[in-house]
């Protein structure tokens, strides 16, 4: 078993010899904090598997695409992390994409213009704040853009499905954080 010193050395020279900071340290810091805890013998061994190498393989998406659509097949979805704590990854790169041929003006200071990162919260919000987006967040985004398309010329049937199909969705994600709240764990580990 790697103690915790050990693992903080490793991590630290993984991170200075690879580059990989940011994720290393936060994956390091989320395996002391479950080290205590006796559900956590899943997340440490996933920080041990990320910091010996082991699993880190990277996943490509495809459900977005369909046979002869070749804007969504020049879009890729990349998994860029492992699943965390309660099994799901927090990271996902998309590109295949130029948007600096988009007329909407955008910011650059610091972004690509062909990578757009989707980073999730990672780790409960009372403990590490808000440093991610949720699920809720770009569902909303995607039920305000079929409403728009539902309001303008490109209304159909299947614009309404989708719509209606997304609403479910957020409605049952934002029924779970109410009981959440409710038996006040919304921001914890509790399940």
């Amino acid at each position: 078993m790697v103690g915790a010193n050990e693992l903080v050395a490793h991590v630290d020279c993984r991170v200075s010899s690879v580059g990989y900071g940011h994720r290393f340290l936060r994956r390091t810091r989320w395996f002391l904090y479950q080290k205590s805890r006796p559900e956590a013998g899943r997340a440490k061994w996933r920080a041990v598997q990320e910091i010996s190498g082991e699993n880190e393989s990277m996943r490509t998406l495809k459900d977005h695409i369909v046979e002869g659509d070749s804007a969504n097949h020049q879009v890729t979805i990349t998994v860029m992390d492992q699943p965390g704590a309660g099994g799901a990854c927090h990271r996902y790169d998309i590109t295949g994409f130029d948007a600096s041929g988009n007329p909407v003006p955008i910011d650059v200071r610091g972004f690509s213009l062909s990578v757009l990162p989707v980073v999730f919260q990672n780790g409960p919000i009372k403990e590490w704040g808000v440093n991610g987006v949720t699920q809720e967040a770009l569902l909303a985004i995607v039920i305000d853009r079929l409403r728009s398309f539902q309001k303008g010329p490109f209304s159909c049937r299947e614009n309404a499905i989708a719509l209606t199909n997304c609403e479910e969705a957020l409605m049952w994600l934002q029924k779970r954080t109410r009981e959440r709240l409710a038996r006040g764990v919304e921001g914890t580990t509790a399940a």
